[in-house]
């Protein structure tokens, strides 16, 4: 059970409000899973730095997605892995 709900850009803290539009912006929607880390500014810009270093590893891609599954599958996050089967169903 959720106790927190995605928020719009309209709703969401200034700085969630900014990181949100950005994100809009380049990709045409954030998901639920970022608007809902937009209660906390610090836990979505924190998300946000950690992704976009991911992104620079030397690691290859296929690797690095694997690593962001097994994490979120370790930590049990059912919203985390909403989105996984479109973003890794052709890793193997």
């Amino acid at each position: 059970m959720r106790r927190l709900t995605a928020l719009d850009p309209a709703d969401a803290p200034e700085k969630s409000r900014e990181l949100l539009n950005d994100i809009i912006g380049r990709r045409g929607a954030a998901g639920e899973m970022v608007g809902t880390m937009a209660h906390s500014p610090a836990l979505l810009q924190g998300y946000l730095d950690l992704s976009r270093a991911m992104k620079r590893t030397k690691l290859p891609r296929a690797v690095s997605e694997k690593i962001l599954l097994a994490v979120q599958e370790w930590i049990d996050c059912d919203l985390c892995l909403e989105p996984t089967p479109r973003r890794h169903g052709l890793l193997g």
